[in-house]
């Protein structure tokens, strides 16, 4: 939330010298300001995430028996609170089941909160032919650019087999 904020000083206790006794030092209070983000150009889906990321995607392949599953594997990557990002945002399609099916963590606190988030979706042509994956859109705010991005995966085609036997 914007405002500002005190961060309480910190304290430790320590023993130079058994004679000396305890010895306690505190750092200072730390004022800081959190400016509100910009209503300019926010995404109608935006989340709150803040940070700077990339998105790539894959497939495990791109042909398939009707009704049979394939892997889409999402890896968003950058600066920020990875952990926030619950889904991914997509339009649904009377063509496919999609489905979350894992999501998987690579992430660093050394110099901030950077690594990677991976997402697979499961998804499940419902009819035969050549059907078009949707596109996966991550929208944030952008510190870099003090702007909102949008994200978004190119569309996919799948060659979905109809399955021999089937009424």
């Amino acid at each position: 939330s914007p405002g500002d904020y005190t961060i309480n000083p910190g304290e430790v206790a320590f023993i130079v010298n058994p004679f000396d006794g305890q010895q306690t030092i505190q750092a200072k209070p730390i004022t800081i300001s959190v400016l509100p983000l910009p209503t300019q150009n926010k995404p109608s889906r935006f989340s709150g995430l803040v940070g700077d990321f990339t998105l790539e995607a894959s497939y495990s392949k791109n042909t398939v028996d009707q009704n049979t599953p394939l892997t889409l594997t999402l890896t968003v990557s950058g600066q920020g609170n990875l952990r926030s990002i619950q889904e991914l945002i997509y339009t649904k399609s009377p063509n496919f089941k999609i489905y979350k099916s894992k999501v998987s963590d690579d992430i660093q606190t050394a110099s901030g909160v950077e690594g990677k988030r991976i997402f697979e979706y499961i998804i499940i042509p419902k009819k035969s032919g050549r059907l078009t994956a949707p596109s996966f859109q991550l929208n944030f705010f952008s510190p870099t650019y003090r702007d909102y991005q949008t994200l978004s995966t190119q569309t996919f085609d799948i060659q979905s087999r109809p399955v021999q036997g089937a009424i």
